[in-house]
Parts: C-alpha cells; sequence; structure tokens
C-alpha cells in the first residue's frame, strides 16, 4: 500500500483562533470574537427557523474587528422559541463571571441561558438565565457574576429568544455579540480532563455525505490550561472492510482555543471510519472514532413519483437524534413516524387544536417538509386502547379525534390504523372472528375517504403476514375503503432468499414457508374483491447487535436482497426497520437494526441502500437470473433501463466466480469494477447497460406460478406450474427437463415451451412424491433451456408426517378433565386415520378410540375427549393420544400433560460437569410429561429441590445452540422457569413478589451458563441480569447441549423446602435448530397460552 502523503485521501487544514487567555494560579479569562473561537450549533429543538454567522461589526474603538451574529425568524403559528448552542460551553472549575459586548435590534428578548450541576426532580429544574440590557441598534457591554448559590461547575448552553406574548406575527430578529469574556477558577476543577476538551463534527446530520458535497471533520481545541499546550494530531481512514485510504501526524500548539479541518477525499463510495488521536502535554491522550459515509448522488423525484417509491424507512420522531435530512440522502422517499401514537396525538391538541405539544408534531413537520420526505404516519393505539376499555367498535368520540387530526394535517398523503394490536390480542380475536379488528378498519377507511377520498387509509401494521385472513376482511366488505393492506417480516439471521420462518412473531403461529411465496400470495390477494389496493411491509430488517445477529456486511447485503424480493414479488413500499441503534446495552431483538448507529454515525447498510436507488430510482421487477449453483440474481427495469443485481444466496457454502457478458459491474456500493469476471459474494453486486438479448434478461422469462417450498407427505402429488411470460420482440422456443428424486413420478419429466411475443403461459408438471420416501427434505430442480440461455428453478419439498396430532394440556384438580385434540391431515390428500390412547392405570379416556374416516387434504379438524386422571403413576407408564393409518402405522402422537406432579428430593449437591448420571434416577421426568409445539422434540428434563433451593437439568439432543446473546433470551437457546412460592391459584392481572420467571442461557465455549431474572410488574425493580448466585454448567454434545444449574433459595422470594409444601411451576425450553424451525418443550403450559402473564395457570408442584 501507497504512503498516504503519496495517496492524498485526506489533508489537514488548520486555523490558529486568536483567543485571548491570562492565567494566574488558576485564574483563567478566555476571550471569544466569532464563531470559529466559540463554535455553535442551532438546537435541535428550536421551533422557530434561524442562523447564525460571522459578521464584520464590531464596537467602535474597540481593538476587535468582528462578531457573531444570529438571525431568526417566528412562522407567527404560535409560541416558538430558538437557541444558539455552544458546541463546548462548558467551563471547568468555578465560572466566575462573563461580560461581552451586545448589540440587540430591539425586535424580540435575547438572553444567556446556563446550567448548573445541581440535582432537581423532572420538570422542576430552576432556570438558569441572564437577561442583559442593552440599547437597540447600539453596542452595549453587560456583565454578569455567577450566583453564589448556582451549583459549580457551571456551563453555557446558549443564545435564545422566544415569541412569547407575540405569537401571532410574523417577525425576525437579530443579536450580534463580540468580545465575549469568561472568567473562571480551575483550581477547583476535580477531572483534569475538563481542562482540555476536544470536539469533533461535521456539521452534517448522521456524517452521511453525496457526492458532490463539501466533506470535512471539523476539530475544536478548547484548552483551559492557560498556557500554551504542545502536542500532536494524527488520524487514519478505514473502509467498512477495514482497508486504511490515509494517515497522517503533525504537531499542534494550542493556547486557549485552535480549530482544525480533516478534509477526506475517498475515491470510493462506502461508509468509512476516521479515528483521530491527539497527545498534549500533561494531559490524558484524546480518542475521537467517528464513522462517515460517501454516497452517489441523491435521485429527484417528483411528488407523483415519490408516491411510487419502494424505499421506505421506520422512525420515532419523538426521539432525540433523528435526521431527517440524512434519511433523505442515503436515498429514501419515506418515512413511518410512531411519534403519531393516538394518545399522544390527543393529549398534544391542546385549546387550539394545532397539535402543538409534545413531542412537537409542528417541528417534526416543519422537518419532513425541509427534508422532501413523505410521511406515513402510524396511530399506534386506536383499536388496542379502544378495545382494552371495551369499545369492540370505534367511538364516535375516536372517530372525531381522527378527523381533527387529519384535519391539522391535510399534506399527509396517508394514515396507518394502528401497529401490531394482533400480535398482542390475536386469540381473543380470533375467538370472536376478528370482529373488534373489522369494525375499527370499516370505521377508519370510512372516515378517511369521508376527509379526502385521495388518502390512503392504511391497514394495521400486522405482526405478521397472513393471506387467508386478510382475504376474509375484504371479502366481508370490511376493508372496501382500506386502501393498503400492510403486514411486517424479519428473517432472524437468514438470508432472504433462504428464511422459512418470520421472526416477529417465532415459528410455532405459522407452518414454515418460504417468504417470497408468502409475498406472493399476499400481494395476490389484494385486491381479491376487484378493488386496487397496495401492499405494503411497514416493517423488515436485520439485527447486528441483539437477538438473531447478523454482522454489518450481512445487514447490508441482506438490506438490498430483502428489498429486491420484495419487490421482485409486488409489494409496493417497504419500510426499512430502524433508523438508529438503541443508545443503551443492547437487550432486545430489534436494537441494532438501526441504519445509525448509537453514535447516530453510519454503518454500511447506509451505503448499501444508497447504491440501490442510486441504480434503481423506480423499480420494476422483471424477474430473477440464475447463475448456476448457490448464485442468482434479480433483475429490473427502470425508466426503460435494464438493471440486475447477482449474488451468492448462501454465504456458508463455497464461492463461485462467474463472467457476465455484456453491460458494467459495480460492487454493492455502487463502484465500478474493473472486469467483468467476478467472485460473487452475499452482497450483490450491480449491472447496468444490460439490453434485451443478454442472457441475463432472457431468463427474467421463466419463472414458477407454483410455490417454491412445499411441505408434502409421502406418495402425495403436487403440481408444478411454470410459468413463461414473454418480454421479448421474438417468440420463445424452449425445452425442460424434470430432474426427480429416486423413486418420484411425474406426468411429463422433458417437453417443451413455444410463447409467442407478448403472451404468457403456463404449464402444469403434476408429480407424485415415493411413498416410501422418509427423507426430511428433497428438491426437484426443473432446466429450461433454449439457444443461448439455460435457467433452473428448483422446487423444494419438506416431507412431514402424513398426519399431525396436538394436545392441549389438562387443567384443574385431578378428576375428570377435557381436553381437546387437534387432528390434521397433512396430505393433499384424502386420509383415514385412527386414534387411540394409552394411560396409567387408575387413568381413563373417553372414548379411549375413535375413527376419522376420509379427511380431506390439509384438512385439521378437533375432538373432545375427557381424561379421568390423577397425579399417581409408575415409572413405565405413559399418558398418550396415538394418531394411526389404517393398516396399524404410527404416523403422530401427542402426550396427555397433567397440570400436576411431584419433585424428588435432592439429598446430595449434585456436582455440575455435564454428567446427567450425576443425578437421582428419580428426577428425570417422563418424556410424555413434556410438552412440545413440535414432533420428536428429543429433549429430557431432570428436576428436584432441596433446602439450597431448585435443580434442573436438560439434555437438549437436537439443536444448534444459539447462545451468542442470552440477555435476548427469547431468541436463543434457553430455558425459562416461572416459580410461584406462595402457590397463589387466584386469577390475577400481575405478578406478586413471590412470582419469579427465571431464565437460563447455555454458554458452552466456557461451560458455564448465564442467567437473569426477568422483570414482568412491580415484582421486582427491575430485569436483574447475569444472575451470578444462579450456578450451573453447560457443554455441548454432538447434536445438542446439557445445561444444569441451581436457583438458589436465596433467589426465590418466600421459598420453603418443607416436605408437602406445593409451589407453582411452569418450565419453556427454547430449542433452535438447523433444519427446522425453532420450537418448545414446556411442562405445565406453552407461552402460546400465555403462561408468562398468568402465574394461576403454572403447574402444580409437591414437593415429596
Amino acid at each position: 500500500m501507497k504512503k498516504a502523503s503519496a495517496v492524498l485521501a485526506a489533508i489537514i487544514i488548520s486555523a490558529v483562533i486568536g483567543v485571548n487567555v491570562n492565567a494566574q494560579q488558576g485564574q483563567v479569562k478566555r476571550s471569544y470574537n466569532d464563531f470559529a473561537s466559540f463554535p455553535c450549533k442551532l438546537n435541535e429543538w428550536n421551533k422557530a427557523s434561524g442562523s447564525f454567522k460571522n459578521g464584520s461589526d464590531a464596537p467602535d474603538g474597540a481593538s476587535v474587528k468582528s462578531s457573531m451574529e444570529m438571525n431568526v425568524h417566528f412562522s407567527g403559528k404560535g409560541f416558538e422559541h430558538f437557541s444558539i448552542t455552544p458546541l463546548s460551553g462548558n467551563v471547568p472549575g468555578n465560572f466566575k463571571s462573563l461580560s461581552m459586548w451586545v448589540k440587540p435590534d430591539g425586535k424580540y428578548t435575547w438572553f444567556l441561558v446556563f446550567k448548573d450541576s445541581g440535582t432537581y426532580e423532572k420538570g422542576k429544574e430552576p432556570k438558569r438565565e441572564f437577561h442583559f440590557k442593552a440599547e437597540a441598534g447600539k453596542w452595549t457591554k453587560v456583565n454578569f457574576t455567577i450566583p453564589a448559590d448556582w451549583p459549580q461547575p457551571v456551563a453555557l448552553t446558549g443564545f435564545t429568544t422566544h415569541n412569547w406574548g407575540n405569537d401571532s406575527t410574523v417577525g425576525d430578529s437579530t443579536l450580534k455579540v463580540t468580545g465575549l469574556e469568561i472568567e473562571a477558577d480551575t483550581s477547583t476543577a476535580k477531572d483534569p480532563k475538563a481542562l482540555f476538551t476536544l470536539s469533533c463534527s461535521t456539521g452534517v446530520e448522521a456524517n452521511v455525505f453525496n457526492e458532490g458535497d463539501p466533506m470535512k471533520f471539523n476539530l475544536d481545541f478548547d484548552s483551559w490550561r492557560g498556557k500554551e499546550v504542545k502536542g500532536s494530531l494524527s488520524y487514519e481512514i478505514n473502509d467498512s472492510m477495514g482497508n486504511n485510504i490515509a494517515k497522517e501526524t503533525k504537531p499542534l500548539s494550542i493556547n486557549g482555543s485552535l480549530h482544525q479541518e480533516i478534509v477526506p477525499q475517498p475515491k470510493k463510495f462506502g461508509v468509512y471510519e476516521i479515528k483521530i488521536g491527539v497527545k498534549a502535554e500533561g494531559m490524558p491522550d484524546f480518542q475521537k472514532n467517528a464513522h462517515f459515509a460517501y454516497l452517489p448522488k441523491v435521485q429527484t423525484y417528483t411528488e407523483a413519483e415519490k408516491m411510487l417509491s419502494p424505499f421506505a424507512l421506520v422512525i420515532h420522531g419523538g426521539m432525540t437524534d433523528v435526521t431527517y435530512k440524512a434519511y433523505a440522502n442515503m436515498g429514501f422517499t419515506w418515512v413511518r413516524d410512531y411519534a403519531y401514537t393516538f394518545g399522544w396525538m390527543k393529549r398534544a391538541k391542546g385549546d387550539n387544536g394545532k397539535y402543538e405539544g409534545w413531542p412537537w408534531y409542528q417541528t417534526m413537520d416543519k422537518k419532513l417538509k425541509d427534508s422532501g420526505l413523505m410521511l406515513l404516519p402510524c396511530l399506534m393505539g386506536v383499536i388496542g386502547e379502544g378495545v382494552k376499555a371495551g369499545n369492540l367498535k370505534m367511538t364516535k368520540e375516536d372517530k372525531a379525534e381522527i378527523i381533527s387530526i387529519m384535519n391539522a394535517f391535510p399534506h399527509y398523503k396517508c394514515w396507518e390504523l394502528d401497529n401490531e394490536y394482533d400480535y398482542g390480542n390475536g386469540k381473543e380475536e380470533a375467538a370472536r372472528g376478528w370482529s373488534a379488528y373489522q369494525a375499527y378498519h370499516k370505521t377508519f377507511g370510512d372516515t378517511v375517504k369521508f376527509i379526502d377520498e385521495n388518502v390512503f387509509a392504511v391497514e394495521n401494521g400486522t405482526a405478521g403476514i397472513y393471506p387467508e385472513r386478510t382475504k376474509d376482511f375484504i371479502k366481508a366488505g370490511n376493508f372496501n375503503n382500506i386502501d393498503v393492506i400492510n403486514a411486517h417480516f424479519y428473517c432472524g439471521t437468514d438470508a432472504p432468499e433462504l428464511n422459512k420462518m418470520n421472526y416477529n412473531v417465532g415459528g410455532n403461529l405459522v407452518a414454515p414457508r418460504s417468504i417470497y411465496d408468502t409475498l406472493r400470495e399476499y400481494v395476490a390477494i389484494a385486491s381479491c374483491d376487484g378493488k386496487k389496493r397496495q401492499t405494503w411491509i411497514t416493517e423488515f430488517g436485520w439485527d447486528t447487535l441483539a437477538g438473531h445477529i447478523v454482522n454489518e456486511y450481512e445487514q447490508a447485503a441482506y438490506l438490498q436482497r430483502g428489498y429486491m424480493l420484495g419487490i421482485q414479488a409486488g409489494i409496493d413500499k417497504m419500510f426499512w426497520y430502524w433508523n438508529m441503534d438503541t443508545k443503551g446495552k443492547p437487550t432486545n431483538f430489534f436494537d441494532g437494526c438501526g441504519l445509525l448507529d448509537p453514535k447516530v454515525e453510519p454503518k454500511p447498510a447506509v451505503g448499501a441502500i444508497a447504491a440501490m436507488v442510486h441504480f434503481m430510482k423506480l423499480p420494476k421487477p422483471a424477474g430473477t437470473c440464475d447463475l448456476g449453483e448457490n448464485a442468482m440474481g434479480y433483475v429490473f427495469t427502470d425508466s426503460g433501463k435494464i438493471v440486475a443485481a447477482v449474488f451468492k444466496t448462501d454465504g456458508l457454502l463455497p464461492d463461485r466466480e462467474v463472467e457476465i457478458k455484456g453491460g458494467k459491474l459495480f460492487d454493492m456500493f455502487a463502484n465500478p469494477l474493473p472486469s467483468n469476471k467476478v467472485k460473487l459474494a452475499i452482497g450483490p453486486t450491480w449491472i447496468t447497460g444490460l439490453d434485451e438479448s443478454s442472457m441475463i434478461y432472457k431468463q427474467t422469462a421463466y419463472d414458477l406460478k407454483s410455490n417454491y417450498y412445499n411441505r408434502i407427505t409421502a406418495g402425495d402429488t403436487f403440481t408444478i406450474e411454470l410459468r413463461t411470460k414473454n418480454n421479448r420482440k421474438e417468440a420463445i422456443s424452449a425445452k425442460f427437463a424434470l430432474q426427480l428424486p429416486k423413486g418420484w413420478t411425474a406426468d411429463k419429466a422433458t417437453g417443451e415451451i413455444a410463447v409467442k411475443p407478448g403472451e404468457t403461459t403456463v404449464l402444469p408438471i403434476v408429480i407424485t412424491a415415493d411413498p416410501k420416501d422418509q427423507s426430511l427434505y428433497q428438491k426437484v430442480p426443473l432446466k429450461i433451456s433454449e439457444a443461448g440461455v439455460e435457467k433452473t428453478l428448483t422446487t423444494e419439498f419438506n416431507i412431514v408426517a402424513a398426519g399431525m396430532l396436538k394436545a392441549t394440556p389438562l387443567a384443574g384438580a385431578p378428576g375428570d378433565c377435557k381436553t381437546t385434540l387437534t387432528i390434521g391431515n397433512n396430505s393433499s390428500l384424502p386420509k383415514s386415520f385412527i386414534i387411540k390412547t394409552e394411560v396409567p392405570k387408575g387413568w381413563k379416556v373417553s372414548p379411549a378410540e375413535m375413527e376419522i374416516k376420509d379427511m380431506r387434504g390439509s384438512q385439521v379438524d378437533k375432538k373432545e375427549f375427557t381424561v379421568t386422571w390423577n397425579t399417581g403413576w409408575n415409572k413405565d407408564e405413559k399418558a398418550k393420544f396415538y394418531l394411526s393409518l389404517p393398516d396399524g402405522r404410527i404416523i403422530s402422537e401427542a402426550n396427555i400433560l397433567p397440570p400436576a406432579m411431584a419433585l424428588v428430593e435432592i439429598t446430595k449437591p449434585i456436582q455440575f460437569n455435564g454428567d446427567l448420571k450425576n443425578w437421582p434416577a428419580e428426577s428425570k421426568l417422563p418424556d410424555w410429561l413434556l410438552g412440545s409445539t413440535a414432533a420428536n422434540p428429543a429433549t429430557e428434563v431432570y428436576a428436584g429441590y432441596s433446602k439450597e433451593g431448585i435443580y434442573m437439568a436438560i439434555n437438549v439432543k437436537d439443536s444448534k445452540v444459539s447462545e451468542e446473546d442470552p440477555r435476548s433470551f427469547w431468541a436463543q437457546d434457553c430455558i425459562e422457569v416461572f416459580i410461584d412460592s406462595a402457590y397463589d391459584r387466584n386469577e390475577r392481572k400481575e405478578y406478586k413478589e413471590t412470582d419469579h420467571q427465571f431464565w437460563i442461557s447455555p454458554q458452552t465455549k466456557s461451560k458455564g451458563i448465564y442467567a437473569g431474572r426477568w422483570k414482568r410488574n412491580n415484582e421486582i425493580s427491575a430485569t436483574m441480569y447475569d444472575l451470578k448466585e444462579v450456578k450451573g454448567f453447560s457443554r455441548k454434545t454432538e447434536t445438542g447441549y446439557i445445561l444444569e444449574f441451581l436457583i438458589p433459595a436465596s433467589q426465590i422470594k418466600g421459598y420453603k423446602a418443607d416436605k408437602g409444601t406445593k409451589i407453582g411451576l411452569n418450565f419453556n425450553i427454547s430449542v433452535t435448530h438447523a433444519k427446522r424451525d425453532k420450537f418448545e418443550v414446556f411442562w405445565a403450559s406453552e407461552k402460546a397460552d400465555k403462561a408468562t402473564e398468568k402465574p394461576y395457570i403454572w403447574g402444580s408442584v409437591e414437593l415429596k
């Protein structure tokens, strides 16, 4: 690599600021005459607009020839305030006094604002202000002594003005300041670092620069040492892959203030990190790291084009550091904002109905307008709070509020009813046929259209994607005035093309399915009643910090691929979640989904979105291309031009080098590549300049109308639908050949395709799976060949048992109890089944046997059984339902879970070393006692008690052992243990202090565990992370892991280890799996039945 002096990727510009510094025995006096010596910024909470600059006006006869000029503009639309805030107004030690020359224009009152170091109750902080008196239009010197009762240190926080008492008048005002002199006693400074500060900023939102923008880092040194300080400044700049592009070191001499500028000159688009180091005599070393983005020029859109743009972002405008302009510079055209929560808007409405209260909607609106972004306001809580209040239909009052809100913001083009109402209310809604959900949407749609028929009424953003349910709502007429159906999905750590589960709702609510198939079906049902509706995804993303963790490069790659997959499926808008990573310690999935890091600086995903929008302003899907095993791409047209992006599908598989014939190649950040031969990565390679004769474009003619991923049973038939859409000027003549697994058959394995220009054909190919196939997965490739073009379309099959069986756990006291058995025919063909039972002696099931004849393909039915049970069973006994075929083969089984059991006493402390032979044989729970959301859970559980606490061990025999982020335990392998030491069976809405939720996660790399206790209500003051008091051990096995632990009595409030004592107990084991979806093993209730929220339904345990 060449030295930085030879490759000028950045330069340093120095400016020594003329600042007078007088010092004597810790008494330091500093003088400032312009914004170069006293750097400031516009306060982010300003409600009035304004600016500041250096001026040449100065007092007559004064030695200074410059001043600081501040200007404000009041709109006359209500109360507004305005502040100019110093970048570093901190004064170390004892801030004694301040003097300055001021020249106000007299139109409005200007004053100085300070902040002391006192501790005050929020909202009751005392005002610390200096209201100076000066004649309008004349220079006047004013002095201010810091009052003795202000707790030191004291900071100067701004030059401020407002229009109180004159808020209906449009007006402007100017204040000029020079000779600002601050005197301090620095000998009282407790922290030596406070005497020397460095601020580093670009002055540009989120450090996001576009091609052609001036780019520089401003370094402002501020020394209160009272003497010259010598040192050095060094910096280095690295790209997102860690490659150095520039570095330099130079000497410094600082006496008061010093301004330096580092001007990066990157040659490529992307996201960079700059590391700045400062060494100064007698002071600790300073290190400032910052990220910045250098992006292609922003596309320009008309308002009509913005309405069509798919590129959108989710934000919360009420949070700090919301950088609207930066989002626009990244390429986004839309934002979806949670700050428009219904209850907040009602509170902010005010007597004048202008919604000027917190979180300052008018200010947010102005920032939106200034940035050019379009807004989807999300009225969170309309349904949720309404139903919670007992209103299963929207009240007249809420309808009136929505009308008021829309009238206050008539320029917004769409409104969303709520956010993920279905996630916490799905069971209740399902029980009433989703009647409240539909009623609210009907009223909402009618109301929106009553106000403005051109405004979009957008459905509540659902946590999952449920095409059939949405179709029912539309067919019922309740979505007649809903213009957009709306859902969320997250792929966890999966690449979007490989994903089979929506991690926003978990794998237990919906059968595994390709997200592409799901999105296509969702788009298809949007207009099932003939009304043209749009389909939006208002949340999707990947997390780099918590839960399902990907690295930043993967996040950037999957961002591009996720958008492209959705657009190919027909989605009209996709909103990336989220704008910024959490500033606190990451604990939850979604905390690291931001495009900006906690410092409000860009991650590589910023470069990815900008590059994609650079290539595709208003993309229209053309289809996919196939570049061989584990290599594919998406093809689009945009304003008559063809653009493609190709990539390696699975990052874990070997790299693949390909040569692209024709076109120009670019990397994922839009930098040109030197050759058309490229080694594909998970990050897309972009291709422009293609024409309709290119192989890549010709491949787009072929796709599957049928699903790419399917669940079938051995012996089932399935119809592969090969669709050929002739998007060329000449006729298509091609051949196809099917590659079938051994024992599978097809009505046609080969054939010919002939399609005229502009026409589309669908060719059905009926295949039959081998009735004896015992594979879990099979692939059926379909190869299409024509002159110079080959493409393979692969259908994947998950082969499952012919039938499914699931029983609800028993409830209540021993005796007669009802259980509901869910029976499913997994086959596409009619099947007959026989249900049989096996129970311990003294138990009884009625009916003991049941025959189900000719159950339709894919049908699910429910049957009720009565179980007479008790808590006495022998070691070799079990309680089960069996589902068999007429020939006697058992294809599925379901355990009958009693809600009570006994725990054995552990009389000797157990040595935790991963050897389960150390555990008493009687401590192993019977396998049939365990419930599971998946077949064959392959999990063993040991449990016992002693005066030391509750002992447990689990042997999870089939897991990929996800343990990277144990704080986000719900997304990892873990066991949750719920204990009610008071054995309170009374229904209650909140946890008591004797109700506990612990979680224990394996940490096999260190042979340890991670334990915590979750805060549900007010039973503890805060969630307890990393509970060292819980002792344990974990280790990996060949296919899973073993975890053993002791929850000590000291951590279980009210615990008594007396024989015969009863406690409430529930445990839920989350199992991640490499080949199938995450599932749960539990006793006595699963989490889907709200076991986490209802301590009174936990199992009954007697200490034996």
